[in-house]
C-alpha cells in the first residue's frame, strides 16, 4: 500500500506526530499511577489530556479553513511541542506537582485536535495530486495511527523502565517538531477556501452544514457515542490491567501494541478490499467484533492471550475510521471541510474526558472486571445502534466535490 507525491510527506508527518502522542499516553498515566497509586488520580488526569482535544477543535478549529490546513497543521504540532516539553523540564527542576501536571496536559492538548483536522482536510486534495483513490489514501492516513500504537507503545514501555516516564516525554516534544519540520519542507500548500471577515459566522456555516446532512450528523454523533466508550481503554483500563493482571509496564505496552497492530490489519483491509467489498458490508461486520472482543477481557485472560484479544479488538476501528472519512469527505464541500472536521475532532473528544474520569472512579470503586463488563455492555449498545440507523445504510461511493474553483493558501492570506 505505497504511496508516492505529495501525500507522502503528510501522511509521514501525521505519523510522526501520533507517534509522540501514543507514548504520552502511555507515560503519563503510568507516572501518575506509580507515584500516587490512585486509578481516581489517573482518571483525572486523562480528563485534563482529552477535555481541550475537543475544546480545541470546537473553539480553534475554525480557524484551519481561514489559515489553511497547512499552516494550521504546523502552527499546532509547534504549540504542542513547546507545552509537551514543560513536563519533564519541570519534573527535572522538582517543580511539577500534581495540578501543575495536569494544567499543562491541559494546555498541550489545546491544539491537537485541530492539528489533527487540519492534516485529515488535507487529504482529499494531496490524493487527487498523487493519483490515489480517497479509500486507499484514508486507509493509509489511518494506518499511521494503529502503526504509532504498535511502535510507540513497546518503545514508550521500554522508555519507561529504562529511563523513567519524562524521559519518554521529551521524545513526545521532539516528534511534534519532526512533524512541523516535514510539513513545511514537503507538503505543497493546497487550495484554501475563503471565510468571511465574521469567524462566528464561519464556525456556525460549519454546524449548520453538519446538521442539514443526515448521514454527516449521524457519524458525528456515532463518533461522540463510540469514543465515550473506548477512550478509556488505553490510558485507565490497560493500566490497571497491567498492574493487576499482567504484571507491569512493559505488557501494558504490548497490550497497547496489539491493539494497534488489530487496527493497522483493519486499515489495511479496508484499503485493499475496498471496491470489492460494499462499504455497508464492511462496517456492520466491523461493528459484530467490537462487544464479542470486549466481552473475552471480561475474563481477564492472562497478558500473552489479552494482548490477542485486543489485536482482534483494534480491527474495528481500523476499518470504521477511514470509511467514515472517506464518506464525510465525499459529503462535504471543499470550503467547509476544515471546520467539519475540527468538528469532527470535538464530536470525538467531546464526552472522552468525562468517561475517563467515570471510568476511573467505577475501577477504583468497583474493581477491573466491572470497569471492563460495563465496557463491553456498553459496546454492545453502540454496535446495536449503528447497524440500524438509517443513514449508515447509505455509504457507497458519491463523487468528491471539486477543488478547482478554491485559490491557493497563498492567495487566500
Amino acid at each position: 500500500m505505497s504511496v508516492s507525491g505529495p501525500l507522502s510527506p503528510l501522511i509521514a508527518a501525521h505519523a510522526v506526530s501520533l507517534l509522540g502522542n501514543v507514548v504520552a499516553a502511555v507515560a503519563v498515566p503510568w507516572f501518575v499511577l506509580s507515584t500516587t497509586g490512585s486509578p481516581a488520580r489517573t482518571g483525572v488526569i486523562a480528563f485534563f489530556a482529552a477535555l481541550p482535544v475537543a475544546l480545541g477543535s470546537a473553539v480553534v478549529g475554525g480557524l484551519t479553513d481561514r489559515l489553511g490546513a497547512r499552516r494550521m497543521s504546523v502552527v499546532a504540532d509547534v504549540l504542542s511541542a513547546v507545552s509537551v516539553a514543560a513536563v519533564p523540564l519541570l519534573y527535572g527542576l522538582g517543580q511539577l506537582s500534581f495540578w501543575l501536571l495536569a494544567s499543562i496536559v491541559f494546555m498541550g492538548a489545546v491544539f491537537d485536535g485541530p492539528g489533527q483536522a487540519a492534516r485529515q482536510a488535507l487529504v482529499p486534495a494531496l490524493a487527487q495530486r498523487s493519483g490515489v483513490s480517497l479509500e486507499r489514501a484514508n486507509s493509509l492516513f489511518t494506518a499511521t495511527e494503529h502503526l504509532s500504537y504498535i511502535l510507540g507503545a513497546p518503545i514508550a514501555g521500554a522508555l519507561i523502565v529504562s529511563l523513567g516516564a519524562p524521559a519518554a516525554l521529551w521524545l513526545d516534544a521532539g516528534t511534534f517538531v519532526v512533524s512541523a519540520a516535514l510539513v513545511v519542507a514537503a507538503v505543497p500548500s493546497v487550495r484554501a477556501a475563503l471565510p468571511t471577515a465574521r469567524y462566528v459566522h464561519d464556525v456556525v456555516e460549519g454546524l449548520r452544514f453538519a446538521a442539514r446532512d443526515h448521514t454527516v450528523l449521524t457519524f458525528l454523533l456515532l463518533t461522540t457515542a463510540g469514543n465515550l466508550i473506548m477512550a478509556a481503554l488505553a490510558p485507565v483500563l490497560l493500566p490497571v490491567y497491567a498492574r493487576e493482571v499482567a504484571g507491569g509496564a512493559g505488557w501494558l505496552g504490548l497490550m497497547i501494541a496489539g491493539y494497534g497492530v488489530g487496527g493497522l490489519l483493519g486499515t489495511v483491509l479496508f484499503g485493499v478490499l475496498s471496491g470489492r467489498l460494499s462499504r455497508r458490508r464492511f462496517y456492520v461486520l466491523a461493528l459484530l467484533g467490537l462487544p464479542i472482543s470486549a466481552g473475552l477481557l471480561v475474563l481477564l485472560p492472562p497478558a500473552p492471550v489479552a494482548a490477542g484479544v485486543l489485536l482482534a479488538l483494534g480491527v474495528a476501528p481500523g476499518v470504521i475510521v477511514p470509511l467514515r472519512n472517506t464518506v464525510l469527505q465525499e459529503r462535504t464541500p471543499f470550503r467547509l471541510r476544515g471546520r467539519v472536521f475540527s468538528l469532527l475532532q470535538a464530536a470525538h473528544m467531546a464526552v472522552v474526558p468525562f468517561g475517563l474520569l467515570l471510568t476511573g472512579l467505577l475501577v477504583e470503586a468497583l474493581g477491573l472486571r466491572v470497569g471492563l463488563l460495563v465496557f463491553a455492555a456498553g459496546l454492545a449498545a453502540f454496535s446495536t445502534t449503528a447497524v440500524l440507523v438509517r443513514p449508515t445504510r447509505r455509504l457507497e461511493p458519491l463523487d468528491v466535490p471539486g477543488e478547482a474553483d478554491e485559490p491557493s493558501e497563498e492567495e487566500a492570506a
